[in-house]
């Protein structure tokens, strides 16, 4: 006999089909259990006039599905047996993406398997899953619809308090309308209940309509205290770019006091681009001075160069112009290449300062030409030229200006021999940084430098643990850790500890070499000489032609005296006596540690 029925997809049921079913199941309740499966938020209003006429007659109870958790999500993209998904992985995905809907998820899958999406970790939108959001859509009261897509437009802003000011109406009176929408699975409190839907509403916001709601909220969220790079983004997709742009510069403010120098560096691209064409060309210098400084922070890549000709082409006054130059040889300075452009960009700029009266910048400038000079290898004269500006360092009233000059300066007279004075003004640019993490990171670096020169790697070590401490605490500093990386083998190595430095190395050339290409033969020259210490003198060799390819200028002095020593293990032919004379020979030496190494610190 027939024990019962299951009727599934009520919502696509007709009209007539519904107003019979409460007839029939009232003649055969006694017999046969009816069950009855309908998607929230859908079915018109005949299916709920059945669900009303069974709950009155007692017939009826009512079992809500709660969404998939992720580990509902893994054990179903685990059963289906395809050895390309990662079940564990692909499941937190797909819980942010379809709200744990099982069939939204099956579909997801589906769409990105055939469109190989996620292999690259992108999750699809199906289109039968939004066509289905977008039915489901249709189908919801106006006033809901309209709740639903102010929330679809504030994003992360939105809130009862919000959707008051954007609809003009107490949230009181919103109350059955928010409710519909946590019925049909849309809003989950003030979230949507996942991305496909939020997605699917945005998409339902007619173009102008979405641009005065953008405004709307933009001109609300600063007296309710909102995060300025949401009011800038609100602005821009409300087509008003005059209003953005003072928010773009106060979230680049924002950003950077977070120290998270990257996202300062987007809000002014973003700022940069919209004066170039509404604002006054000294207004877009001024941006592009502070954004090349962060910039300089997170990435040293080539395309820098573009925005420093641009630099070049806006500088209008003697100061523009003294900043135009400085940021070139800062870039040269970090890079490690065309070091004698960058020479020659400082000693413009110092000459420009001194007519000027510029007092701070001739400093800055000269002592960034003499940093230059001495990557250049002229290390007498690079000392020459700091030693009259030493005094003056002090009465530079800007903390992170004066312990980026203290650094320029160690980094030259250690460069030049006088590692105890070099290392003294390091460690004191370290402490006068102490509230700065950003500078100070720099500066712990280059102390460590110069415990290495000094031979103290357990000292080099411990300041580098410091400031990789650092570093890791702020996401946004990152980008220039294989100096540390570097530092940290070095110091490896001279504690025999071999294999920690060799992986060091073979994890920083890639880096180093997209980022600061004039330093990666130095790279190869100091994994050359662990080689050689652990007795592999093939090695070596083959380090020693990567060297040779990567080198920047011919007189490489940790170059010249790896040629010696693989001439010694018979690798190489000796050069000839007289091409080699021993005061060079102690020389190279000499300078070896202080030759390798080219911090990105160094401001």
């Amino acid at each position: 006999p027939l024990q019962g029925v299951i009727v599934d997809d009520l919502h696509f049921a007709d009209v007539a089909t519904l107003e019979l079913l409460p007839a029939l199941v009232s003649a055969l309740a006694a017999t046969v259990r009816f069950g009855f499966a309908q998607r929230p938020g859908e079915g018109d209003a005949a299916a709920a006039t059945l669900r009303g006429a069974l709950e009155e007659a007692g017939l009826l109870s009512t079992l809500l599905l709660a969404p998939l958790r992720a580990d509902d999500l893994a054990a179903l993209v685990a059963s289906l047996q395809i050895e390309a998904l990662d079940a564990p992985r692909l499941a937190q995905a797909l819980a942010r993406h379809t709200g744990g809907n099982p069939l939204f998820a099956l579909e997801t899958v589906k769409q990105g398997l055939l469109t190989g999406q996620l292999r690259s970790g992108d999750l699809p939108q199906p289109g039968t899953v939004g066509a289905l959001i977008e039915r489901r859509l249709r189908q919801l009261p106006a006033q809901a619809l309209a709740l639903a897509r102010v929330a679809a437009i504030a994003g992360p802003d939105f809130s009862a308090s919000l959707a008051e000011q954007a609809l003009g109406q107490r949230a009181i009176g919103l109350a059955d309308a928010w409710q519909t929408l946590s019925d049909a699975q849309v809003l989950n409190d003030t979230a949507f209940a996942h991305d496909l839907v939020a997605e699917a509403v945005l998409r339902s916001v007619p173009v102008s309509v979405g641009r005065e709601l953008h405004q709307r909220i933009a001109a609300w969220l600063p007296a309710q205290g909102g995060e300025p790079a949401r009011i800038a983004q609100h602005w821009l997709a409300g087509g008003d770019v005059a209003a953005a742009l003072p928010w773009l510069h106060r979230a680049a403010e924002v950003a950077r006091a977070r120290l998270r120098p990257r996202e300062a560096a987007d809000c002014l691209q973003q700022a940069l681009d919209i004066e170039t064409e509404h604002a006054s060309p000294a207004q877009a210098f001024d941006t592009l001075t502070r954004l090349l400084k962060l910039r300089l922070l997170v990435d040293q890549d080539g395309s820098l160069l573009t925005l420093i000709d641009r630099m070049d082409m806006l500088a209008m006054t003697a100061s523009q112009r003294i900043a135009a130059g400085l940021q070139r040889a800062e870039f040269r300075m970090h890079r490690g290449d065309d070091l004698a452009d960058g020479q020659a960009a400082a000693e413009r700029a110092a000459v420009l300062a001194e007519q000027s009266g510029a007092g701070e910048a001739l400093i800055e400038a000269r002592l960034t030409a003499a940093v230059l000079q001495a990557m250049r290898g002229d290390y007498a004269s690079a000392a020459g030229a700091v030693d009259p500006l030493l005094d003056a360092l002090p009465a530079v009233a800007d903390t992170q200006a004066r312990c980026n000059l203290l650094g320029k300066a160690a980094y030259v007279l250690a460069r030049a021999g006088r590692t105890q004075e070099g290392g003294a003004l390091f460690d004191e640019a370290a402490r006068q940084a102490h509230a700065d993490p950003q500078v100070q990171l720099v500066a712990l670096a280059n102390a460590a430098q110069a415990r290495l020169q000094l031979n103290d790697p357990e000292g080099a070590l411990a300041r580098l643990q410091r400031s990789d401490a650092l570093r890791a605490a702020h996401d946004g500093l990152r980008g220039s850790g294989h100096a540390n990386a570097w530092m940290t083998a070095w110091a490896l190595q001279l504690l025999g500890r071999y294999a920690e430095a060799l992986a060091l190395f073979d994890g920083m050339i890639e880096e180093i070499g997209a980022r600061s290409p004039g330093k990666l033969a130095a790279v190869f020259v100091d994994r050359a000489r662990l080689w050689l210490e652990l007795g592999q003198p093939a090695r070596a060799h083959q380090d020693r032609e990567r060297a040779r390819a990567a080198l920047r200028r011919p007189d490489h002095a940790g170059l010249r005296l790896l040629d010696l020593r693989l001439a010694a293990a018979g690798l190489l032919p000796p050069p000839p006596a007289d091409e080699v004379p021993m005061a060079h020979i102690v020389m190279v030496q000499a300078r070896l540690l202080a030759s390798s190494l080219v911090p990105d610190g160094v401001r």
